[in-house]
């Protein structure tokens, strides 16, 4: 984790920031087996304790969201942006 040690340098001082800049729990658990040592280093290079909005930040989230076929059959391709090109 040593980018996410140079979180001042990469502009991160939260959690979600430190993993969108170094990428600490991107891997297959998301986050599960390190989000809260992320969360805990990022709290106490500031100086402060984990809290709370430390933690929901990394929590986890679907990767996709279903969509129903029928949705798509409905959707229109607008060709605007190649006739500029």
């Amino acid at each position: 984790m040593p980018s996410a040690r140079r979180r001042k340098e990469l502009g991160a001082t939260d959690p979600r920031a430190v993993k969108l800049c170094a990428r600490p729990g991107m891997g297959l658990c998301q986050g599960r087996v390190c989000g809260y040592a992320t969360a805990a280093l990022t709290a106490a290079h500031a100086g402060r304790d984990v809290t709370e909005d430390d933690l929901r930040g990394l929590a986890s989230r679907p990767v996709a969201q279903p969509v129903p076929l029928g949705l798509l059959r409905n959707v229109t391709v607008s060709h605007h942006d190649e006739e500029g090109a």
